[in-house]
């Protein structure tokens, strides 16, 4: 299976690069975003940042991060499988289990995000 990337669709070559480098694009702002907002809280203590979190702006905000950089990661797991994994049944496994794996974390975290934001015990 080695000889390239594929996307998660099988796709080989420029459609898996430029899923790796739009994921790359959208997370840079997220980032800084992320940064500087914690950077101006007056303190990090639990219920600061519980405040800021229950805004609404910054729990979308939050999740997108959250799940753009789970999807990234995939695809670079994806990418280090692919190429140091040399036995077929392995690399799919192993693909399979990073996906699963992004997913579930993906999941567990906006959950996280949606539990504070909206106050739900």
């Amino acid at each position: 299976m080695s000889g390239g990337s594929k996307s998660p669709a099988g796709v080989r070559g420029a459609p898996f690069w430029l899923m790796q480098r739009l994921s790359a694009l959208v997370l840079a702002p997220l980032a800084l975003w992320l940064v500087l907002s914690l950077a101006a809280l007056d303190t990090m203590d639990h219920g600061v940042v519980t405040v800021w979190i229950a805004s609404p702006a910054t729990a979308v905000l939050l999740s997108a991060l959250v799940v753009t950089a789970c999807f990234h990661m995939a695809l670079g797991l994806q990418v280090i499988i692919e190429d140091y994994v040399h036995v077929e049944r392995g690399e799919t496994i192993g693909i399979l289990a990073v996906r699963i794996g992004s997913a579930l974390l993906a999941v567990v975290a906006v959950g996280a995000v949606l539990k504070i934001a909206t106050g739900v015990n």
